[in-house]
């Protein structure tokens, strides 16, 4: 909305996400009450927090490439900020256009979903699990399934358990 407001654009400004402060880029991503709460459970599951710069392009530049040693946790890690975003643009476009919002807990699944799915495309390794106490900790604490590393020597075993579950969007068709 900021950057239609700059081309001339005269309708509502505030963000359809919280209706408190005025919509721009910044806001949406990284500050509004919405963002910051979904920002807060990504650290509570990693163990750790990261400066967000407040602009989505410094956060992702200074965004720590290889903060584990395991490279499964890696690519999780690297996967957060673009999946999060992706997820607050298209609440808001749903509140926006079809006036359909979505608790915070439904967002926060879309998000393990996604990550979950991205990460099941990969052919993992056992050497590419989390070996420390800490990093299998931070696995745990995501809750996400990972059975499809069933071909590969877990560690640790199966404590990856998860109840989610894909479905497809149930759509419906008028004529």
């Amino acid at each position: 909305m900021d950057i239609l407001q700059k081309r001339g654009f005269i309708g509502p400004l505030r963000c359809p996400n919280c209706n408190l402060n005025f919509e721009s880029i910044r806001h949406l991503m990284e500050t509004c009450p919405l963002a910051t709460q979904l920002w807060e459970k990504i650290e509570q599951c990693n163990r750790r927090s990261e400066d967000r710069m407040g602009d989505i392009t410094e956060t992702i530049r200074k965004w720590p490439k290889h903060p584990f040693q395991s490279l499964l946790l890696n690519s999780l890690w690297n996967l957060i900020p673009g999946f999060l975003y992706w997820i607050l643009w298209k609440e808001r476009n749903s509140r926006i256009f079809n006036n359909i919002s979505r608790p915070i807990d439904t967002l926060w699944l879309l998000l393990k979903q996604n990550l979950q799915e991205t990460l099941a495309i990969r052919n993992w390794q056992d050497t590419d699990l989390p070996e420390s106490s800490q990093e299998c900790l931070i696995m745990n604490t995501w809750n996400l399934d990972l059975s499809f590393l069933a071909h590969v020597k877990a560690r640790p075993p199966t404590s990856f358990a998860s109840p989610l579950t894909w479905s497809p969007l149930q759509t419906t068709h008028t004529n």
